[in-house]
């Protein structure tokens, strides 16, 4: 795949002056620009999106610029329309932040880099347009030179925010259309995607939530529960536990921390692998996104409580997910009397059952 970088230009977003401030780049920064696109364009987190109407202001803008540059037209109106976008994040970004400063919070400072690029596969010459849009990190340096702190772009190390890449087609008649929108979001942010680009998600979150729970479930029903009612139950728990704790969805940090970090108590290696080899297809297998915001009310399922008879007068129940549960709950044997110690942060609990020292006089 041949990549060409038509153009681009950096907007450092400022909410706290409420101003933006374009930063001047030279060709050099154009692998990095190609870095950036290839790392998004890789990402398998990513969520996919459409237009919600044409003629909102940065799709219309968007279209616009790519018909300027297929025309070979006025430069100056391609950098006006960028700007326009960069001030309309700025907006956005001011709105926002005055909404979550109250909590607490603050949206991360950052530059909107904005590029548009010819894409051209090598073998059969078919191209299309890639409109990138993403809001990058600036990290402190030591120039080499004059030894001061500086601050910009780390290029061997990509940091995405919030990205996103729009595939504009050509027809034979030179009319532009927008292909596939893919997004990518490093926290459950939607004034990026609802108030700035004004795109909505091809699969709403309660889709992708409900989708999620119900295929896993049924690979865990498939592959676990007829090898081990124990570990079925436990995974189950995991999951509707992880699901409930996590605002937003990475799938791929799901299936580690949930299934390939368990401790299996029961079902083989094979079976663990082979159930992870099934899981890591899912999304693509049964249509759903691997990251997006995570809607508890519709996993549509209850953790099941999970009864152990330590002794005959003591039960020990568990009634809600532990993901790390070795960090909680170990097990040994002392001089053959199997015994399990249990961690807590209960005061009480820990006085009650605290061997008391009492010396004698």
């Amino acid at each position: 795949m041949s990549v060409s970088v038509l153009f681009k230009d950096v907007y450092l977003i400022d909410y706290t002056t409420k101003s933006i401030i374009r930063k001047p780049i030279t060709d050099e920064f154009n692998d990095y620009v190609t870095k950036l696109v290839t790392e998004i364009s890789g990402n398998v987190n990513l969520q996919y999106f459409k237009v919600r109407d044409v003629s909102t202001q940065v799709i219309s803008l968007v279209l616009s610029s790519t018909n300027i540059l297929i025309s070979n037209d006025n430069m100056e109106d391609v950098a006006a329309n960028i700007k326009s976008i960069a001030k309309r994040l700025l907006d956005k970004e001011v709105s926002k932040q005055e909404q979550i400063e109250q909590m607490g919070r603050n949206i991360k400072k950052g530059s909107l880099l904005q590029a548009i690029i010819r894409s051209e596969d090598e073998e059969t010459h078919d191209f299309e347009y890639l409109y990138m849009m993403t809001k990058v990190e600036h990290n402190a340096y030591i120039d080499e030179e004059s030894y001061n702190l500086k601050r910009g772009f780390q290029v061997e190390k990509v940091s995405l925010w919030k990205s996103c890449l729009i595939h504009v087609l050509v027809d034979e008649n030179n009319n532009v259309h927008i292909g596939d929108i893919k997004v990518f979001l490093d926290n459950p942010a939607t004034y990026w995607h609802d108030d700035f680009l004004e795109f909505d998600p091809i699969r709403k979150d309660e889709q992708n939530t409900k989708t999620l729970f119900r295929s896993v479930e049924n690979v865990l029903r498939k592959k676990v529960f007829k090898e081990s009612n124990h570990d079925y139950f436990m995974l189950r728990n995991n999951l509707i536990g992880y699901m409930r704790r996590t605002p937003q969805m990475d799938y791929e940090t799901m299936v580690d921390t949930v299934f390939r970090d368990y401790p299996c108590q029961e079902i083989s290696d094979t079976t663990k692998n082979s159930m992870i080899t099934v899981l890591e297809k899912l999304p693509d297998a049964n249509k759903f996104d691997r990251r997006f915001n995570c809607v508890n009310t519709a996993i549509g399922a209850r953790i099941i409580k999970k009864t152990f008879s330590l002794t005959d007068d003591i039960d020990l129940i568990i009634k809600n997910a532990i993901i790390n549960t070795s960090n909680i709950i170990t097990a040994g044997d002392e001089s053959g009397k199997k015994y399990v110690k249990i961690y807590t942060n209960d005061e009480e609990a820990y006085k009650t059952f605290k061997p008391v020292n009492r010396h004698r006089t």
